[in-house]
């Protein structure tokens, strides 16, 4: 007699939320070295959108600039090195339509920073980040390594169309129906400093390796959450250049680990669990 799937995927979501939060710990690396002149933002949006058109996480970030910054401004925005160039960057005309912004791009050991010009204080700039994937159960962790003088960052999660357990820590604290029928779970996580990190991490299954939409039907910017402004597709930049960085090595490396560790101990305790 076998163990029934749903016990042994219940068992592996478990390990999967309990490896998140020993890699929380782990998840540090070294930060980038921030100027004290800080850009002063509003808000701060951080949209993790995992296997949406992609085997990878789309993260989005959508900034507005304090009241008392003055245009024309450039905002200093830190990513991966590893994820290469943004997808895109934009910035919201009086239109409100978004555009494409200008920008450079310097690399500083593990974190690069993207430095945008604008003339508008709503920012975007996207980019695709790998995914640790253990069978059927996905797991990403995302850092923001400090830079900008935040009043409040937010973090929003949009559930794989063909997901189930989605787990998010920290916990979120509402949740919103998108247009195609999943999920939002978002959360208000407070201010910032320009030193201060903070990690959001994610968990869930995934059996057919699905994506949400086709990637030919996928526009370059989503379709936002109901509940949020209409955005306009915002023109590529550039596609994600390939490499890993040596935290996400070691983090997939001990994601590979504790998979073969509690696999080990299932397989030992299978017959242990069953009536005779």
């Amino acid at each position: 007699m076998q163990q029934p799937r749903q016990s042994v995927t219940s068992m592996r979501i478990h390990f999967s939320r309990a490896l998140l939060l020993l890699s929380l710990f782990l998840a540090g690396g070294t930060s980038p070295a921030w100027s004290e002149e800080a850009a002063r933002v509003e808000n701060f949006t951080v949209a993790l959108w995992p296997e949406y058109d992609r085997p990878a996480v789309l993260v989005t970030y959508r900034l507005q600039l304090a009241a008392d910054v003055v245009l024309p401004a450039q905002v200093a925005l830190p990513i991966p090195t590893h994820v290469g160039m943004p997808h895109a960057i934009a910035r919201r005309g009086p239109d409100g339509n978004l555009y494409t912004a200008e920008s450079t791009r310097e690399v500083n050991g593990d974190w690069a920073t993207v430095t945008v010009t604008t003339d508008s204080p709503f920012l975007q700039l996207e980019y695709y980040a790998p995914i640790l994937s253990t069978g059927e159960i996905r797991n990403f962790i995302f850092r923001w390594p400090g830079g900008l003088e935040i009043t409040q960052f937010e973090y929003e999660v949009l559930q794989p169309k063909y997901a189930s357990n989605l787990a998010v820590m920290p916990s979120p604290t509402n949740e919103t129906m998108t247009t195609f029928g999943v999920m939002v779970q978002e959360a208000r996580l407070g201010a910032l400093t320009s030193t201060q990190e903070t990690t959001i991490a994610l968990t869930y299954s995934n059996p057919n390796d699905r994506l949400s939409v086709t990637p030919a039907a996928a526009p370059s910017t989503p379709a936002a959450p109901v509940t949020a402004q209409p955005q306009q597709s915002t023109p590529p930049v550039t596609e994600p250049t390939s490499g890993i960085s040596a935290t996400h090595i070691t983090l997939i490396v001990l994601g590979i680990a504790a998979a073969f560790i509690v696999g080990l101990w299932m397989g030992r305790n299978k017959g242990s669990d069953l009536p005779d």
